[in-house]
């Protein structure tokens, strides 16, 4: 479906500090599907394209922005260690510019863990059709697009019903990720599964295992090159009983994910670590949206059990 064409299908209404929204559902992707799906994304592009990517090298995509960028407004923001050099393209140089989304036709946002970049890694990609939440993305990318990384407003507008479900917009470090992370963790009853590509923080882990302690069940994937790297909390988590599997994909495990008591995701570019928290640009993204919390779910029954 084009984008355009979902103008037509968006209902709009103000409630109180949320936004309610219905629109076609969500779209939920992962390896080895992620290259074509972004292609085809960015291919239907009508009218604009801003996207804020950590690594892009994927040569078909590219030339897609560029044909696109000849045509319709064509917007990147990207960290200096893997920027294009085009036109379109702002740098930041300052620590890392960590964001993976994009917005399109100022109604779909494209986001996840995904680096455009050729490695069959093992990452995430979620697709939403609303132009309240592509507003809050936009928001963000106007400000970095601006020069102000690592910082600027905490986002406004940024909890949207959206087909009946809850999402929840955060970006770091102006909306202190960790601490949204933490709430919802707390508020685990029966289990807290999670996929991460690197894990330092403290505070996290020991909100899993204080959860693990009152009889949550609390279980990972954790990529295994980076289980015994310096402040990594793999051990720490292991030696306390929770139980985790290394992941043994050749390429790497890179999502940054937590679903808690099968209802509740968290995802986005955010890995729990103090830099993620503090020293980077980040997005992080929470749904209560059964349809797409199920789909994370398998990918975590998948990466569990091989």
């Amino acid at each position: 479906m084009k984008p355009a064409s979902l103008l037509l299908l968006l209902l709009l209404t103000a409630c109180s500090k949320q936004v309610v929204e219905y629109s076609p559902e969500p779209e939920v992707y992962f390896n080895p599907e992620l290259p074509e799906k972004l292609f085809l994304i960015l291919s239907g592009a009508e009218k604009s394209i801003e996207c804020a990517f950590y690594d892009l090298n994927i040569e078909e995509i590219i030339k897609v922005l560029d044909e696109k960028s000849k045509k319709t407004r064509v917007r990147l923001v990207m960290d200096d260690d893997n920027a294009l050099n085009r036109n379109y393209v702002r740098v930041d140089g300052k620590g890392l510019m960590h964001n993976k989304f994009c917005v399109i036709d100022d109604v779909m946002v494209w986001t996840g863990s995904f680096n455009p970049t050729g490695n069959q890694n093992d990452e995430n990609m979620l697709v939403l059709f609303s132009k309240s939440i592509s507003n809050v993305y936009s928001q963000e990318f106007e400000e970095m697009w601006a020069g102000k990384f690592k910082g600027g407003k905490r986002s406004k507008d940024n909890v949207v019903i959206l087909n009946n479900a809850t999402y929840k917009i955060y970006f770091c470090p102006e909306d202190m990720c960790e601490e949204k992370a933490l709430g919802e963790l707390e508020g685990a009853r029966k289990s807290i599964y999670f996929m991460t590509f690197s894990f330092t923080s403290k505070s996290v882990a020991d909100r899993l295992l204080t959860k693990s302690y009152s009889g949550v069940d609390v279980k990972g994937v954790w990529e295994e090159r980076r289980i015994n790297m310096d402040y990594e909390k793999y051990s720490y988590l292991v030696e306390n009983g929770i139980e985790i599997k290394e992941d043994d994909n050749k390429y790497i495990m890179h999502h940054k994910v937590f679903i808690i008591d099968n209802k509740t995701l968290i995802t986005g570019s955010y890995n729990p670590t103090n830099n993620a928290n503090k020293n980077n640009d980040e997005n992080l993204i929470i749904t209560d949206d059964p349809l797409v919390v199920q789909k994370y779910l398998e990918e975590f029954g998948r990466l569990y059990k091989e």
